[in-house]
């Protein structure tokens, strides 16, 4: 049987992904992004962004974290990843939210990308 090393693998993965980070940066002189919408204040939620944007971070990822209440307009949010995806320095959104309907979200963000004017 053999043993895997959890620890060990997870911090020679984040070495790995700082080196491709660091890579990306003197080769474009761009610095990925990751941005997090986070609706709501399920603390479970909270937690999983929370060490999302810190690994993000430690790996020298640009990390933000965008958060509305429960109560966010769906089409606030919608609007927010149409302007996210004109912004070159994001390459990856997620959307945290239990009270919007995510088909139509990630619908948006796949019409945006594509350049359809009218995504939503």
């Amino acid at each position: 049987m053999i043993l895997i090393d959890g620890k060990k693998a997870a911090a020679e993965l984040r070495e790995d992904l700082k080196k491709e980070v660091a890579e990306l940066k003197n080769k474009f002189n761009k610095v990925p992004g990751l941005t997090v919408i986070l609706i709501g204040d399920m603390a479970p939620s909270q937690i999983y962004v929370r060490n999302k944007e810190k690994s993000a971070i430690e790996v020298g990822l640009k990390s933000e974290v965008i958060r509305y209440p429960d109560s966010v307009e769906e089409k606030v949010v919608l609007e927010k990843i149409k302007e996210l995806n004109q912004d070159d320095s994001v390459w990856y959104i997620e959307n945290w939210s239990l009270s919007l309907d995510i088909s139509i979200i990630l619908q948006t963000i796949w019409n945006v990308f594509k350049g359809d004017e009218n995504a939503y």
